[in-house]
């Protein structure tokens, strides 16, 4: 009749060693070797194992993305700090807000991101901000610059999609910037009400 709950559901059969438990079927031994007339390189360009292999890249690129952008916005915040401490104007969460919109309206167009930061950088009252200058290592430099410099020098190293790297990068390293500047800020206003 059967134990337990839904037994009107075929549940709960109990079995009582049973003579598949009690005499074990004989296993054969794995195979150490590939059967003969599989080429290895066609057995795993099924449909599934490409766009497997598709999402690790894309997901080791991103976190590459990450960590170097946590690089380059803490360089960047060095930077801007020794800057600020010549009493020169820098950008502020806002500025380093609309880099990041830059990078995501032009995910795909490192082109048309390098233009399009060339004219907010340079342009108008906000190139005070990104162009203040400061003297680092004999030369001088200011944020627009370094920017710059960065993603050029990101796009000569990396094979591997290198546009959506790189913007990817960019972008990663403006959110930073913002909490940089946020954490800072913060720790300004706490040691002042001391």
């Amino acid at each position: 009749r059967g134990v337990g709950l839904y037994r009107e559901e075929g549940m709960g059969q109990v079995l009582v060693n049973p003579d598949w438990l009690l005499q074990p079927p004989v296993l054969r031994k794995a195979r150490a070797h590939e059967p003969k007339g599989i080429i290895p390189s066609e057995k795993w360009k099924s449909p599934l194992t490409l766009f497997l292999r598709e999402k690790t890249e894309q997901q080791d690129l991103s976190r590459r993305a990450f960590e170097d952008g946590l690089k380059w916005a803490k360089e960047w915040f060095q930077l801007s700090e020794k800057i600020a401490r010549t009493g020169q104007m820098v950008p502020g969460k806002s500025q380093w807000s609309a880099i990041r919109s830059l990078a995501d309206r032009f995910a795909g167009d490192r082109k048309s991101l390098l233009n399009s930061l060339e004219e907010f950088c340079t342009k108008g009252i906000r190139r005070k901000k990104w162009q203040s200058v400061v003297r680092e290592s004999g030369k001088e430099t200011c944020l627009y610059d370094r920017i710059r410099e960065q993603i050029e020098r990101a796009c000569d190293d990396s094979q591997k999609t290198p546009d959506e790297y790189v913007i990817l990068t960019l972008h990663h390293a403006a959110v930073e910037m913002g909490r940089m500047l946020a954490r800072a800020a913060e720790k300004k206003g706490r040691v002042r009400s001391r």
